[in-house]
């Protein structure tokens, strides 16, 4: 099954708050390899905004470490899937751990409503 992971990026690197991201690295995997990437800025941060532009690039999977109720409630209403709570790992490892099934859930650190 093809899979489009959605990534926080702040600075280049993996953001731990989803919220504080400035862009999402979109990495598209088919049979277990990655067949395409493409770094999308993050829009205005409001309620919702980061969800919903997540599900109109296609994003089936989502990694954070910290991200709100909220965003977490709309990804499933979106049918997108969600990994919270991910530590400090560097995107690559990110993604090679995704797609070897080996993402850790821990506890997420985003205690906002409204995020």
């Amino acid at each position: 099954m093809d899979k489009k992971l959605a990534i926080p990026i702040l600075n280049n690197d993996f953001c731990s708050h989803f919220g504080e991201s400035e862009a999402f690295l979109l990495v598209e995997i088919s049979d277990s390899k990655v067949v395409g990437e493409e770094y999308v800025e993050s829009p205005p941060h409001k309620p919702g905004a980061f969800p919903l532009c997540l599900k109109n690039k296609g994003v089936t999977h989502v990694v954070a470490g910290g991200v709100g109720k909220r965003a977490l409630h709309l990804f499933n209403s979106y049918g997108i899937e969600s990994v919270a709570g991910v530590g400090n790992q560097s995107i690559r490892e990110l993604i090679e751990h995704f797609i070897q099934g080996a993402l850790e859930e821990n506890i997420n650190e985003c205690h906002h409503e409204l995020c």
